[in-house]
């Protein structure tokens, strides 16, 4: 990287910098030197190599797909880690564990450069890299795993809890206990009694009270259907015998159409005709 280092760089990470500008032909030669950096060397024996390692390569496959829309590293990376025994891929088609983990971080890297240098012109030479330095979503990508820090406990002489009477569990207390444990009822429908204390009673009353309630309205629903029913049955058969009096024909016309339609025929009933003359005689 020393014929294209220039007098002003930037720093892409508290360890790793990169010129601030670069022309479009010695940008070649940066990625090459980034890609291949030699902290992959201590990689697997230290960890800030390893993480400066990590960092160069995001670096420079984002400025390969940025600058020259070039991915073919990326595409390298991924041959490889399908040929590595630990290589897994989950049902729904994911790469499980730290490779599957790399690979995606590799690929943002691809998709980062390639949002930053989107509208760069190829006729462009001098290109600023500042760009992806500055950038916050890849400085996100390559920042450090937070490390954390175990807080030691306090040393401090054991101390002697003092005594104190034994106190006396309520029922309605113990019966919370026993409910919650056994999940015997749906918190949400839980009530207390007057002292704060779960009492399965009032929901059980409360339960027996609605139910009562909601049965006594359904049967004076009940109720007031078939008076309501009855009442029409008795206007119906009444306006009937109104019709009869006032125009037979019609009404056996009616009656005779009602009877169509329910399946039935309609006969007129014989009646005998006593003679009253006769009935005086016989008598």
């Amino acid at each position: 990287m020393s014929n294209i280092v220039q007098s002003q760089t930037v720093a892409i990470s508290p360890r790793v910098s990169i010129p601030a500008n670069v022309s479009r032909q010695d940008a070649k030669q940066l990625i090459s030197s980034l890609f291949g950096n030699p902290a992959t060397a201590f990689a697997n024996t230290d960890k800030i190599a390893a993480h400066d390692a990590f960092t160069m390569r995001c670096a420079a496959l984002a400025l390969a797909k940025g600058i020259y829309g070039d991915s073919s590293r990326l595409e390298r990376i991924e041959s490889y880690a399908v040929t590595l025994p630990s290589y897994a891929k989950a049902k729904d088609g994911s790469i499980k564990g730290a490779i599957g983990k790399l690979i995606i971080a590799y690929r943002d890297a691809v998709a980062i450069g390639a949002a930053i240098f989107d509208k760069l012109p190829s006729s462009t030479n001098d290109i600023d890299l500042s760009l992806l330095a500055t950038s916050p979503v890849f400085g996100a990508l390559i920042a450090p795993p937070t490390q954390r820090v175990a807080i030691a406990k306090p040393t401090t002489a054991p101390t002697t809890a003092p005594t104190t009477a034994p106190t006396t569990e309520s029922a309605a207390s113990k019966a919370h206990k026993e409910a919650i444990a056994r999940n015997w009822f749906n918190r949400a429908l839980n009530t207390c009694d007057r002292d704060g204390l779960f009492n399965p009673m009032n929901a059980a009353v409360a339960w027996n009270t609605c139910a009562a309630s909601a049965k006594l309205l359904r049967e004076k629903q009940i109720a007031d259907a078939a008076e309501k029913a009855s009442r029409n049955v008795e206007t119906l058969v009444g306006m009937f015998s109104q019709l009869f009096a006032d125009q037979p024909e019609q009404a056996e016309r009616h009656l005779r159409e009602i009877a169509e339609l329910a399946g039935f025929t309609v006969r007129r009933a014989t009646v005998k005709r006593v003679n009253p003359i006769k009935e005086e005689k016989a008598a």
